[in-house]
């Protein structure tokens, strides 16, 4: 999947993006926020708006090494 010039650059200014219809290794469809890490030099892929505080309330998971 290729982006346009617009969505390039909003990568680059380290802004989310909601990407629909991407293809994941096993060849199934689904749509995620991507935003770029320089760091890795590499977009990351989210199921949440990173951009976006996560709702209160929300169901989180702990770790299987974190819990006691």
């Amino acid at each position: 999947m290729e982006l346009i010039e617009k969505q390039q650059a909003e990568l680059n200014e380290e802004h989310a993006l909601y990407i629909k219809n991407m293809v994941d290794k096993a060849g199934q469809p689904f749509n995620a926020y991507a935003k770029f890490d320089k760091e890795e030099n590499r977009p990351i892929f989210y199921r949440w708006n990173p951009g976006r505080k996560k709702e209160q309330g929300e169901a989180r998971v702990v770790a299987k090494e974190n819990k006691t």
